[in-house]
């Protein structure tokens, strides 16, 4: 199952339980208030229906016709009918619901399953002039309040109006769900078409999904991307090198074939000597040839000794002096003292080079480079500060991913990879690396390092 099938179907499955528990429990507490309200209801009808009942015996003055009206107006469920007699069992006035509802209220057939189902019992109660009968009421009534007509008519539209809800709320979570889980599916797929392709060089720049989880495995497999492209070019580099140096044993052994087949050479010890040393030259080329496909270390270990890093830094920049000199660029070294510190003498070198390089790329001719640093134990600042073009603040959000090239910079030469290893290099020291820049108006790059 597609996780975009099951999340629509965990989402659609939360928002049911939902529903149903909130339902049950509103659809409880409303038909108990309802229910209650019912019963209120009757017993005030009943107490107004009994001093009603009062007032007439002690009259003499009312119709039949009178009581009767008085009378209907307290036929109120579960109230179905109101008799009353006098002492001597005369009948005063006798009303009904049934007289009450005009034909054609109700449909015929909901009627007949309503009287169907419910189910009737008559009230007496005794009326007395102090200690004398004065008379009796007969009160017919619904066995219970809640069994009424209008009580399950009401549950029944209680439960209509929840069975709506409850298919609205699923149509709403069934249509945002599918928005949901489309994009989430969307970003895994691209996500796994970007892992399928690491292997084929695709170099397209990737847009990270706004899913934290997924985000994070996106910048893991452009992590993974650029290290193993780093590891293929530098393997490459090394294979080159070392199929060109078996040219010359290749050479040597061959002449000497040649010589020996055509009697120029005479096969003597000291002549044997020299191809077998030609022959253990190319066992140890193709060992190293071995340890250049060897995919299990991917990173230089980390080595770290105390040294003097004035030192370290006057032998880069007499290092890349001349090549400043050629382009018109003044390199300059603002401080010299003495900074003794414990750390990786070749990966922060290599990150220097690399942060002097991409000034060197990005600096005009006639330009300037400043190197500068600063130590206050047990931190080491760096600063590279150049006159160059400047980085727009677009950029600057992924100017250390690997391959990133700005638009604008495309016709200057490099792969995008300097200033992410500068940066991968110093994150394994415990430092970092901070950029301060403006279009135009040069930038600042500053090491900051634990030593």
């Amino acid at each position: 199952m597609t996780i975009r099938r099951q999340w629509l179907l965990v989402l659609i499955l939360t928002a049911v339980i939902a529903v149903i528990v909130n339902s049950a429990i509103l659809g409880t507490l409303i038909n108990r208030y309802f229910v209650s309200y019912t019963e209120e209801s009757y017993d005030m009808h009943i107490d107004r229906i009994t001093e009603l009942a009062v007032g007439i015996l002690n009259e003499e003055n009312y119709t039949r016709e009178q009581i009767a009206l008085q009378l209907k107006t307290h036929l109120v469920e579960p109230i179905t009918a109101v008799e009353l007699f006098d002492a001597n069992g005369n009948a005063l006035a006798g009303v009904s619901s049934i007289d009450k509802h005009p034909e054609g209220m109700m449909d015929g057939r909901m009627m007949d399953l309503m009287m169907g189902v419910l189910r009737e019992e008559t009230e007496t109660i005794d009326i007395f002039d102090g200690d004398t009968l004065a008379g009796v009421l007969y009160i017919t009534k619904y066995t219970a309040a809640g069994n009424s007509i209008s009580s399950r008519l009401f549950g029944s539209v209680l439960i209509i109006n929840i069975l709506m809800s409850f298919g609205i709320v699923i149509l709403f979570v069934v249509f945002i769900g599918i928005h949901i889980s489309k994009k989430m599916s969307s970003d895994l797929i691209e996500t796994a078409a970007r892992a399928a392709s690491i292997d084929l060089g695709d170099n397209d720049r990737v847009t990270y999904s706004g899913v934290k989880e997924i985000k994070v495995i996106q910048q893991s497999l452009e992590s993974q991307r650029a290290r193993l492209r780093l590891k293929q070019k530098a393997r490459k580099k090394l294979t080159d090198e070392l199929m060109h140096q078996t040219g010359t044993p290749l050479t040597i052994i061959r002449n000497h074939i040649e010589a020996f087949r055509d009697g120029v050479i005479e096969i003597k010890p000291e002549q044997l000597d020299t191809c077998e040393d030609q022959i253990q030259i190319l066992a140890r080329i193709i060992a190293d040839m071995g340890r250049a496909i060897d995919i299990q270390k991917e990173t230089a270990e980390v080595r770290m000794e105390e040294f003097d890093f004035s030192q370290l830094i006057k032998q880069i920049r007499d290092g890349l002096k001349v090549q400043f000199e050629r382009k018109d660029l003044e390199l300059l070294l603002a401080n010299n003292e003495k900074a003794v510190i414990f750390s990786d003498k070749y990966l922060l070198s290599q990150s220097i080079y690399n942060l002097l390089t991409n000034s060197y790329k990005f600096t005009p001719s006639g330009g300037k480079v400043e190197i500068s640093y600063t130590i206050d134990h047990p931190i080491l600042l760096i600063s590279v500060k150049d006159s160059g073009i400047g980085i727009s603040a677009q950029d600057l959000p992924e100017l250390f991913e690997a391959y990133f090239r700005a638009v604008d910079a495309s016709d200057i030469p490099g792969e995008g990879l300097g200033l992410y290893i500068a940066m991968d290099n110093v994150k394994r020291l415990g430092g970092d690396i901070y950029v301060e820049s403006e279009k135009g108006h040069g930038s600042k790059f500053t090491i900051k390092l634990p030593v």
